[in-house]
């Protein structure tokens, strides 16, 4: 046997690998915290945002409400009666009904 036959293999002792294992799972994990710290932010951002809004609409529709409240007293304080004459009923109207007459 020959000395080049007798190659030691390439690679990384286990204590090293373990180490840079390790390093690399704390590197995933401070990502995903920060991923998911990232994440909660925003989704409190949107709902303070809606919650806004809906408060923004909510008084919207509370002044419709008061607006159409006031127009409504205001038309029942001014009702206009208004009387139409009896016309005079012809007696004869079924005859002025164009399938009825005769040519």
């Amino acid at each position: 046997m020959n000395a080049n036959s007798l190659k030691q293999p390439s690679g990384v002792a286990k204590n090293t690998y373990n180490h840079a294992y390790m390093e690399l799972m704390e590197k995933f994990r401070l990502m995903d915290q920060r991923i998911s710290t990232k994440a909660d932010d925003v989704v409190l951002t949107m709902a303070l945002e809606h919650r806004k809004e809906i408060e923004n609409m909510q008084k919207e529709i509370n002044q419709v409400r008061k607006d159409l409240e006031q127009l409504r007293q205001l038309n029942d304080n001014h009702t206009v009666t208004t009387i139409i004459p009896k016309q005079k009923r012809n007696k004869n109207w079924f005859k002025l009904l164009p399938f009825t007459q005769r040519s």
